[in-house]
């Protein structure tokens, strides 16, 4: 298995693709805005596309995706997306039915594909995408959305 490429620095590991304090400080920077932008606007889906656009910029990978749980229903709704050619704003997903989110939405535990070619969630979105991980939002102790981003480098997260 490959050894993903990650940089020793003090006590933690830093992405390779950050190269030094001053990369640091910017995805940080990147970060805060990010969670700036949640706090200062009304607009779910002007956040969401912001935030994903955000996200795939810094982490550099195929794909970022926030699916949210659609009320009343066994769906999750593709809210903001970058990345994808195959799904847009507005797909739906059954929960605990289709692929990673569908999985994640139902058991509320995050789900990390090392190497989606052998995972049994994975949905074969991007041909790039080798390893994806999926998070699951809570409030209140449940699951509001998935967050959802894939990567073209086998295990690409710590």
């Amino acid at each position: 298995m490959a050894t993903p490429a990650y940089h020793r620095t003090g006590t933690s590991l830093i992405p390779a693709g950050i190269h030094n304090s001053c990369d640091f400080v910017q995805v940080l920077m990147k970060l805060q805005r990010a969670a700036q932008l949640i706090t200062s606007t009304l607009d779910l889906d002007a956040l969401l596309e912001r935030v994903v656009h955000d996200l795939a910029h810094t982490i550099g990978n195929v794909e970022v995706s926030v699916w949210l749980r659609e009320p009343g229903t066994c769906e999750m709704v593709l809210r903001g997306v970058r990345g994808c050619t195959v799904n847009q704003k507005g797909c739906r997903l059954k929960i605990g039915e289709e692929g990673m989110v569908g999985h994640v939405a139902a058991t509320g535990r995050t789900h990390y594909a090392r190497d989606v070619r052998v995972d049994p969630y994975y949905v074969a979105c991007e041909p790039e995408t080798l390893s994806a991980v999926t998070i699951p939002p809570k409030a209140g102790g449940e699951v509001i959305g998935v967050l959802a981003v894939d990567h073209d480098t086998i295990n690409a997260f710590s």
